[in-house]
């Protein structure tokens, strides 16, 4: 079963589908999986999902094959990059400014003239 969270990649319930949009504002957003045991499954997702509707759902971990952008998806945290097998969290960027002061000071001299 999946690991990570999910969002909405369609839904029924949408005005495009001659719906009453009453999840609208479910769009853009993750819902968080719950690491607690439901009917034999490992995790759970809790949603509201209103009566004669359907929805798609996609999980995080099956959108790391996908090159290019996925509407509707939400931006991603490091928890859902957390839930991923493998992840190490990116370490913030150092200023360059002092490094390359640094290194450009330790180049040797070239002499212009001799050069050409």
């Amino acid at each position: 079963m999946w690991e990570s969270d999910h969002f909405i990649l369609y839904e029924s319930d949408e005005d495009r589908f001659g719906g009453h949009k009453r999840i609208e504002d479910a769009h853009g957003r993750w819902f968080e999986t719950i690491k607690e045991e439901c009917d034999g499954r490992p995790n759970k997702l809790r949603l509201y999902v209103p009566n004669r509707t359907c929805i798609v759902l996609c999980a995080y971990e099956s959108t790391l094959d996908i090159e290019g952008e996925i509407k509707g998806m939400p931006a991603v945290t490091d928890r859902q990059r957390s839930q991923v097998k493998g992840f190490t969290p990116v370490q913030k960027a150092q200023p360059m400014a002092q490094p390359l002061q640094e290194a450009t000071q330790q180049l040797p001299k070239v002499d212009e003239k001799a050069a050409f």
